[in-house]
C-alpha cells in the first residue's frame, strides 16, 4: 500500500533548485549578505527534501554542502 511516486515532479524540483540559485546569484551580486543567507538556507531545504523523496546521495552530499555554507554566513551576519 506504500505509493513510492514524489510529492514534486523531478523537473519542478529542478526549476525551484535553479530560481534558489539565481536568488543566490542576484544577492551576491547585489551585495545583500542577508538575502545571500536566506537563499543559501532555501536551497538546503530544497535539497533535503530532494534527498528525501528521490532517495538520492548526490543530493545528500549537496545538502551538506549547502548546510555548511549557511551556518558559515549565519554567524557572519552577527
Amino acid at each position: 500500500m506504500t505509493d513510492k511516486t514524489p510529492l514534486i515532479a523531478k523537473e519542478k524540483m529542478n526549476l525551484l533548485q535553479f530560481l534558489a540559485l539565481m536568488a543566490m546569484v542576484c544577492s551576491l551580486l547585489g551585495g545583500n549578505h542577508d538575502l545571500f543567507t536566506g537563499a543559501i538556507g532555501i536551497m538546503f531545504i530544497l535539497k533535503a527534501i530532494a534527498m528525501f523523496m528521490y532517495e538520492d546521495t548526490r543530493e545528500a552530499i549537496f545538502a551538506a554542502i549547502y548546510l555548511g555554507f549557511f551556518v558559515s554566513f549565519f554567524f557572519d551576519l552577527f
